[in-house]
């Protein structure tokens, strides 16, 4: 008589925001790579867990934010996957800040509309000396920044998310711009960022004036 044991094997846990930040650093080149990791953006993976595309529903559209995030050779087909998803679920797709090289890996599909927004600007901050030597409003600018004694330092993500200075600042700013609620588009909340952002504090005399949070481009 044999007996045949059934041993409980539990199921792997779902992808979530680790295996986001995993395929970024592996596969992220997107400007906007990024900017899936922002709070309220939804994640669909591909079966195999190699790819991830960041996205909002709006309306009967999945608007992705930029390009699918997965290795350089299978971008056609990441692409192809998503939008059969999609479909599936009675949505079309829209990748918005898609970049050149998302444009070429599907040119060899069925035609789609293309709407350019404008150029990217791009600054290469070993050209900064060359850069101030030839602006004398932007050296001015710094003088008088320095003469009013204002200074900038890096603060953690985690100290600035705690920091009321920098609510204030940010809700005073937000309280003289209409903004419409586009999520990784235009994203205020910007306080809640992940450790490998940058967070940048302009103070005098203690006073919070202004912050800028950097979301690295992997």
């Amino acid at each position: 008589m044999s007996v045949v044991r059934k041993l409980a094997v539990a199921a792997p846990p779902p992808p979530g925001p680790a295996q986001v930040r995993a395929l970024l650093r592996r596969y992220g080149w997107n400007t906007m790579a990024c900017q899936i990791l922002t709070p309220g953006i939804a994640h669909w993976f591909a079966p195999a867990g190699e790819a991830v595309v960041g996205y909002v529903a709006a309306g009967r559209t999945w608007v992705a934010a930029g390009a699918p995030i997965c290795p350089p050779e299978g971008l056609a087909d990441t692409a192809a996957a998503f939008e059969s998803t999609a479909a599936r679920h009675g949505r079309r797709v829209c990748y918005f800040g898609a970049q050149e090289r998302l444009v070429t890996a599907l040119a060899g599909q069925e035609p789609r509309a293309q709407l350019r927004l404008g150029a990217q600007p791009v600054w290469d901050p070993h050209g900064w000396p060359q850069i101030l030597a030839h602006k004398a409003s932007l050296r001015a600018q710094l003088s008088r920044a320095r003469n009013k004694d204002v200074t900038v330092t890096s603060w953690s993500p985690d100290r600035a998310a705690q920091e009321p200075a920098l609510r204030r600042c940010l809700d005073e700013w937000l309280a003289t711009r209409g903004l419409p609620p586009m999520r990784f588009l235009v994203a205020p909340d910007t306080l809640a960022a992940p450790h490998d952002h940058r967070v940048l504090v302009a103070q005098r005399d203690a006073t919070v004036l202004a912050y800028l949070v950097a979301t690295p481009i992997p």
